[in-house]
């Protein structure tokens, strides 16, 4: 008998240590699923932010060259330190050619341009 009540006291240790083992795990999975809970709503705060600088910009008829430029810096940081697996495209077309100092054309007049050939030649320019 002495036997028994022994063997009935280890299973109820085995039993007790398995569901404080459970419910460490469920704590540690909900605690997890919070901490990824919060960073998916930092990003989508910090991703809405770029998406209003983007639109600010996009909803002019006319911008100047410096809010291209800062149309593609905006998209450059936004690849590079929000999300690195999206690509943005930016389409801009220029309604006045842009000449060299020889007089040859460095943009040329109603062509579509991606922000980052225009950004490409600015680099190359300097």
């Amino acid at each position: 008998m002495e036997n028994a009540s022994k063997a009935l006291i280890m299973a109820g240790s085995i039993l007790i240590a398995l569901m404080v083992i459970g419910l460490l795990n469920f704590t540690f999975s909900q605690i997890s699923d919070t901490e990824q809970t919060i960073v998916d709503a930092e990003t989508i705060e910090q991703t809405s932010k770029y998406i209003n600088n983007f639109e600010q910009i996009a909803n002019k008829k006319y911008v100047y060259g410096s809010e291209i430029l800062s149309a593609g810096n905006l998209k450059n940081d936004y690849e590079n330190h929000i999300d690195a697996g999206v690509d943005i495209d930016i389409k801009v077309i220029v309604h006045t050619s842009i000449l060299k100092p020889d007089g040859s054309e460095y943009i040329t007049k109603d062509t579509k341009y991606d922000i980052s050939k225009i950004m490409e030649k600015i680099r190359k320019r300097k």
